[in-house]
Formats: structure tokens, C-alpha cells, sequence
């Protein structure tokens, strides 16, 4: 084999022996990266399971409270109707 030659395929080996390493050095940057996301996503989705779970409390407490007054005026109201229209109850 000639000079030029071993040199055009030491050039060649260099060259791919580059791009591998940079391909193995971004895969393993990728890989990290991935693995922080979706360690920062579980946390992001927890927080919102937390919320809505305080959320959906929230609305039975306001159910309850909403009951609670409609129960109050109820009684007040029927008897006014009673009365307004001379109607007794049984």
C-alpha cells in the first residue's frame, strides 16, 4: 500500500472514531437529560394530583355549606308560602 493511501484510511478511522465518540457523549447527555425531565414531570404531576385532590375537598365543602344554607332558608320560606297562599300543610 502506498503512503497516500494508509493516510486516506487513517484519516477515515480518525474520522469515524470522532463521530462515534460525539454520538456516544450526546446519547449519554440525551439519556440524562430525559431522565431529569421525567423526574421533573412526576414531581409537576404529583403537585397536581395534590391540587386537584385540595380542589375537589374544596368543592364538597362548599357543597355542604350551600346545602346547609338552602336547608336554613327552606323552613322560613315554606311556612311564608303557607301563608301567602292559605295553604297548610298535612
Amino acid at each position: 500500500m502506498t503512503p497516500e493511501l494508509i493516510a486516506i484510511i487513517a484519516v477515515g478511522v480518525t474520522v469515524v472514531s470522532v463521530v462515534l465518540r460525539q454520538t456516544n457523549a450526546l446519547r449519554r447527555e440525551t439519556d440524562a437529560l430525559r431522565r431529569e425531565m421525567n423526574e421533573k414531570f412526576d414531581k409537576l404531576i404529583e403537585r397536581f394530583d395534590k391540587l386537584i385532590e385540595r380542589f375537589k375537598a374544596l368543592e364538597d365543602r362548599m357543597t355542604q355549606v350551600v346545602e346547609k344554607q338552602q336547608a336554613m332558608l327552606k323552613g322560613p320560606l315554606e311556612g311564608r308560602w303557607e301563608a301567602a297562599t292559605c295553604n297548610r300543610g298535612a
